[in-house]
């Protein structure tokens, strides 16, 4: 079977699968250093003061991709934010939730790993830091490059790779001075950077698979 070969994925169906739930993910973020907001994954309202007090905001995710469909369209879930009142225990019964300490004041950052390469783009609305998930408002957003420190890139690089990917695009906040881990998509879109900002990062795709080079399907996962 062509899963069984010996080659370079970007990336290998079965990694991708496996990058796709975020409890790896913050693990795996942690473990590289990145600071990562207080999190539980519950299904009772229990949880909720696992993670902050009553009155402040949650940022509110499903423990996978979400997609809903109705008749013929399709919609994706973003990250709502809410306080913990708004939470009612009955519908998390019915519905897992990851739930996190909101970042707030923060800039939005989505950070573009190939390979051991890595570009940066902020994310902002009319000059502004987003509030919220910065996805609710791509299609008016404006992207700028960003220079990141050189340990938060390594950081990046070492993530994607730690979960077994050769491509990942990162999404992290800045807020008062430290890098926090929020997500990793390791189908994200990136086309939209390469026109716009110029990141070569079709150019990086072709040289990594042009090389052969990377950890192929059978390899351990650490």
């Amino acid at each position: 079977m062509v899963f069984d070969d010996h080659c370079l994925w970007v990336n290998h169906p079965a990694r991708t699968y496996r990058a796709e739930h975020k409890a790896l993910q913050l693990q795996t973020a942690a473990r590289v250093g990145f600071d990562v907001p207080r999190t539980t994954i519950c299904n009772s309202s229990v949880g909720i003061n696992l993670v902050i007090g009553a009155g402040d905001l949650l940022a509110v995710k499903g423990l996978d991709t979400v997609l809903v469909r109705e008749a013929d369209t399709e919609t994706f879930g973003y990250t709502n934010l809410l306080r913990s009142e708004e939470i009612n225990g009955h519908e998390l019964r019915s519905a897992p939730l990851i739930l996190q300490e909101a970042v707030q004041n923060k800039l939005d950052l989505r950070v573009t790993v190939v390979g051991s390469s890595a570009w940066c783009a902020s994310v902002m609305l009319d000059g502004e830091p987003i509030v919220g998930d910065w996805r609710l408002a791509k299609t008016d957003a404006r992207f700028a490059k960003f220079h990141l420190p050189a340990a938060i890139v390594e950081r990046c690089i070492s993530l994607v790779q730690g979960i077994g990917l050769q491509f990942g695009a990162v999404d992290l906040a800045l807020s008062d001075g430290k890098y926090y881990f929020l997500e990793v998509n390791p189908t994200g879109e990136w086309a939209w950077l390469q026109a716009g900002l110029g990141f070569p990062i079709s150019d990086a795709i072709a040289r990594l698979l042009a090389s052969g080079e990377g950890s192929g399907p059978t390899d351990d996962l650490h």
